[in-house]
């Protein structure tokens, strides 16, 4: 699936036919907490594909380079919880 995101227009676009569960799972990955703020264009062709950010299994929302690791701090059981705010730019991604 490819994928254009913006998180300066907030748009995402869509090149090709995707099942409606298919995609609210990717976009959940993509975007845990930011996918409903985000309109969907669809009937487009990606313009300025390349480089595109290849998303498998092994990655999360810290290692997104559309996300900013903003505050983290260290709760009692050791675990860390931080607050993560979106980059502005234009991000091709392969799913």
């Amino acid at each position: 699936m490819k994928i254009q995101l913006d998180t300066s227009a907030k748009t995402i676009k869509v090149e090709n036919d995707i099942k409606i569960k298919d995609l609210i799972k990717t976009l959940k990955k993509l975007l845990p907490d930011d996918w409903e703020d985000f309109e969907l264009q669809t009937n487009v062709t990606i313009n300025n594909w390349n480089t595109p950010i290849v998303v498998g299994g092994g990655w999360s929302r810290p290692l997104f380079p559309w996300y900013n690791e903003t505050i983290c701090k260290s709760e009692s059981d050791n675990k860390q919880l931080c607050d993560y705010s979106l980059k502005a730019g234009t991000y091709n991604i392969e799913c």
